[in-house]
């Protein structure tokens, strides 16, 4: 196997070297990020006394040369850079890919790899632990020294592919050091220790900046410590309402004296607290960190670089991360708020404005929103079906309109209506979705069964409370590579429906991964309670777009939209949304290589009506239009 390493500080060089002589791998690699930033002849001495170098591994900063044959790929540099790194490597995966590896990864790496890889394969298995599996710090020019390894890291896995089998890559013995599996990845987010205590370790060095060289830089003074505390429970409100209001059923979170503890053992010498397992620690003493590296430069008001990474990281990719968390669960955080306000002062970008995040510097962060988590059901999939007995699907749908839900179907279910779908769009153009690939389910039984699945319909009976459903419609929708096909804002009821009530449970089943580059749908949040919204017609089209349907001439004024929250449903191939039918919603143009097409159910009550007279709009598509029941047999028209 090949074993590639990413990075180029310490870490990564020791991590490197250590997997040199592996008998697991027949090669390692070291990902570099500028040619020439490390030298093979670097001297890494380990704790028990003995040496080594990177003569036998190779060093490029060529991702092409790297990554291809990669069988496991570890992430060793700052959090903040794992976007851009996760980003520039999705072009070169290939199925040899196992397993790729956040080192550490503590804060929303599952969420960095979703997203970079969205719209491209993810056949392989994501993991992170918290930490790098010891201390390590340069030790002069192309020295590495590593101080101790640690006893016990915990270890977060998924995939994003149901194909995907768990992985049994020994990162034990990659990693050198013990390691405690946890069910969810979001436990991991929550866990991170860094995130928790750095900001404060900084907070308590401005304290002291006169005496910084003197003095043990790891001790906590009360005041500091008692935020911490108060951190930490912050924390765990945060993880207690996640679990009641999506029932996601989090790992135990390890206070940070459990951490510390489990983590260090005999190295600390009083763990009574985790002030305490701070200012005991044999190693950190020597550390002599600089955590105010940085601040007082010349430049210090125009640029982070150069500050220390305790402040640089942690503040952006450690607690703006539980903020965001907080602010998704309704969570109040005073003690994190002050936290994020004192350091961010010493920060060019202001992450947290008036007691809520700052959506401007969003994407300078791993705050959920800035993966387009802005609802909980768009969390709660991403680790379930969805929630406990729909509940918060249920809340969503009447209060946003909108509710996501993951990979509800089985695979083999998921493949057929691929496949099926597929075939019938071969020989179709976009421009006649309507005229074609409209109610299939009256005319394939392949498509009716997709209707009736048991898991769509129990959800469109929980979302409209009631016992039974009808089918108002279904339709194919896609959009080809670089189709010029936007959709204006609309509402479909608008378009003279026929029924009674106008309320329809919409499932948008996502056949392809969606994304902002192939197209993903807007919705006004909380939309569908004003009614219907007035039309204009269309603005004219240019560069040879087109609409699949000539209804669309039609649409709703921007201006009309005001004050309503935009939500994009962006989702992984397979997953799934129902958005209330009289939402608002549009979608602009397919700008990427990738295909975007879903199958849509409209699903309405059982006691719904059809209101047919002489003269109505549209009389002679609706005449003999009927309702589909999905709870019995299917019989073609």
């Amino acid at each position: 196997m090949k074993l590639v390493v990413i990075g180029t500080g310490p870490g990564a060089q020791a991590l490197a070297s250590m997997n040199a002589e592996n008998p697991m791998f027949s090669e390692v690699v070291l990902l570099e990020s500028q040619e020439g930033k490390i030298d093979r002849n670097t001297k890494i001495s380990w704790p028990d006394g003995s040496c080594s170098n990177l003569k036998g591994c190779i060093i490029t900063s060529n991702p092409f040369v790297a990554i291809p044959d990669a069988d496991v790929i570890l992430l060793c540099n700052p959090a903040n850079s794992y976007p851009k790194i996760l980003e520039k490597i999705s072009d070169h995966i290939t199925s040899v890919t196992k397993l790729i590896c956040g080192v550490p990864g503590a804060t929303g790496f599952d969420w960095m790899v979703r997203d970079a890889f969205a719209g491209k394969p993810k056949l392989f298995n994501v993991a992170a632990v918290e930490s790098l599996p010891f201390i390590s710090k340069r030790d002069g020019e192309n020295k590495v020294r590593v101080y101790a390894f640690k006893h016990q890291l915990y270890l977060a896995t998924t995939s994003f592919d149901d194909s995907v089998k768990e992985s049994d890559i020994d990162l034990e013995g990659i990693l050198g050091v013990s390691l405690k599996k946890l069910n969810v990845f979001l436990s991991l987010t929550l866990l991170n220790p860094n995130a928790k205590v750095h900001p404060l370790l900084f907070l308590e060095a401005l304290k002291h900046s006169q005496d910084q060289a003197d003095r043990n830089v790891y001790i906590l003074g009360d005041e500091n410590a008692a935020y911490l505390e108060k951190i930490e429970k912050e924390v765990y409100s945060i993880a207690a309402s996640v679990e009641l209001k999506t029932g996601i059923k989090l790992d135990h979170i390890p206070s940070l004296k459990e951490w510390f503890t489990g983590c260090y053992q005999s190295i600390i010498q009083d763990n009574s607290t985790a002030q305490t397992c701070l200012a005991t620690h044999k190693i950190y003493n020597e550390l002599k960190d600089d955590f105010l590296k940085g601040i007082n430069d010349s430049n210090a008001n125009e640029s982070d670089q150069g500050k220390s990474r305790y402040l640089t990281e942690e503040i952006p990719y450690g607690l703006i991360c539980f903020k965001g968390l907080a602010e998704l669960v309704k969570v109040d955080t005073p003690t994190i708020d002050f936290v994020l306000e004192q350091c961010q002062n010493f920060l060019t970008k202001r992450y947290f404005k008036n007691g809520k995040l700052s959506k401007e510097v969003l994407t300078d962060t791993v705050a959920p929103q800035r993966f387009g988590i802005d609802v909980l059901t768009k969390l709660s999939r991403q680790y379930q079906v969805h929630s406990t007995e729909k509940k918060q699907e249920v809340k969503e749908f009447d209060e946003n309109g909108i509710v996501f839900f993951g990979k509800v179907l089985p695979r083999e279910k998921c493949f057929q209506i691929q496949q099926t779908v597929s075939e019938k769009i071969s020989d179709v153009d976009a421009v006649d979705t309507e005229k074609l690939l409209l109610n299939l389910h009256w005319k394939d039984r392949r498509f009716a069964d997709f209707c009736s699945a048991p898991e769509f319909v129990s959800a469109a009976c929980d979302l409209l409370q009631v016992e039974d459903v009808r089918v108002f419609s279904s339709l194919i929708v896609f959009k080809k590579p670089n189709e010029k096909m936007p959709v204006p804002w609309h509402q479909d009821p608008a378009y003279q429906w026929p029924i009674e009530p106008l309320e329809c449970a919409s499932l948008w089943f996502a056949l392809d991964d969606v994304t902002n580059q192939n197209g993903a749908m807007n919705m006004a949040v909380g939309g569908h309670k004003v009614g219907i919204l007035p039309m204009r017609p269309t603005p004219p089209l240019v560069d040879g777009e087109y609409h699949f349907s000539p209804q669309l001439a039609e649409s709703i004024s921007e201006e009309h939209l005001t004050g309503f929250p935009i939500v994009k449903c962006d989702m992984l191939q397979y997953e799934s949304s129902f958005h209330h039918s009289m939402m608002p919603h549009s979608s602009p143009l397919n700008f990427s290589q990738s295909r975007r097409c879903a199958f849509i159910v409209r699903y309405c009550k059982g006691n719904t009506k059809i209101n047919l007279y002489p003269g109505m709009p549209r009389e002679n598509f609706f005449r003999n239009y009927k309702l589909y029941n999905p709870h019995k047999e299917y019989a073609a028209q």
